[in-house]
């Protein structure tokens, strides 16, 4: 597969080289191949760091390997506030002029946005969404509301906190038209 470390980490020995060579097939490429709208939200650790730019070439990209589109960034982590932002393999800007923009809920609102744009054009063809939060990772930059409700929460020694994700704003269902419900996280 040639994937033995992260793409930073990668050497000239077969299997740790980083490629992803045309004889192997990503998830995405057998979805789409099988009719599946697909599509990468997030962390792309998989491009050859020296493949990592405006300049390319794309095809280690996850628009190269099979995925119908891409949101996200380029490596192991970013910065939440302003990251280096692709859609496809053009950078965006989301965050200029636009204080208090956070990665997590910009990759959410496109997310829900794409399953609205390819729901429109096919209810019924199926997806696949790859969804790779980098707030998870380094480095860790919550918004306002988290840092309230994790700070609520530690200041409650021995005794049970439970913290609830708010609803989707943008509407009273999501866009399979389904309901949306507070999840316990």
């Amino acid at each position: 597969m040639g994937f033995g470390v992260v793409a930073e980490q990668a050497t000239g020995y077969p299997g740790y080289d980083s490629f992803m060579t045309r004889d192997k097939a990503t998830i995405g490429k057998i979805l789409k191949d099988n009719g599946y709208w697909t599509s990468w939200f997030g962390k792309d650790h998989n491009t050859p760091d020296f493949q990592a730019s405006q300049s390319g070439p794309f095809d280690q990209w996850p628009t190269g390997m099979g995925f119908d589109y891409f949101y996200g960034f380029v490596g192991g982590d970013a910065n939440q506030w302003q990251p280096n932002l692709f859609r496809n393999t053009t950078a965006i800007y989301p965050y200029y002029n636009n204080p208090g923009w956070n990665l997590i809920t910009g990759m959410a609102d496109d997310a829900i946005e794409y399953l609205r744009r390819i729901t429109a054009i096919n209810p019924d063809q199926p997806f696949f969404i790859y969804y790779v939060p980098g707030a998870v990772h380094a480095p860790h930059h919550p918004t306002p509301e988290w840092i309230k409700k994790i700070g609520t929460c530690s200041t409650m020694v021995g005794t049970s906190c439970e913290i609830r994700s708010s609803p989707i704003t943008k509407g009273s269902s999501n866009p399979a038209g389904r309901q949306t419900h507070s999840v316990a996280t």
